[in-house]
């Protein structure tokens, strides 16, 4: 679920302490994620088709895509990538 926060006076630092505890698959998505990162030398070199399998395989959703084109994504383009092996959500390499 997004969330925004912001100062009351608009001009004072916010700063925000939070404690993540994977649910479900997610320690699976932030192990893929990074290390995917880690292998590419950077989140910006990951091929942009693994990174939509990893999100929709750890039940997350990347708000900037509208949804009607995110539930295209999701129900569509990320089962045929699946099912011809062409790239998996999560890799045993780093989710060990």
């Amino acid at each position: 679920m997004p969330h925004t926060f912001w100062s009351a006076d608009n001009q004072t630092t916010l700063h925000i302490e939070c404690k993540i505890i994977p649910a479900s698959n997610s320690e699976q998505f932030y192990q893929t994620y990074a290390g995917l990162g880690y292998d590419a030398d950077t989140l910006a070199h990951i091929n942009p088709l693994q990174i939509l399998v990893t999100f929709v395989g750890g039940h997350v959703s990347l708000t900037e895509v509208p949804k009607p084109l995110w539930l295209v994504i999701k129900y569509l383009l990320v089962p045929i990538l699946r099912t011809f092996n062409v790239f998996q959500p999560f890799y045993p390499e780093y989710t060990g």
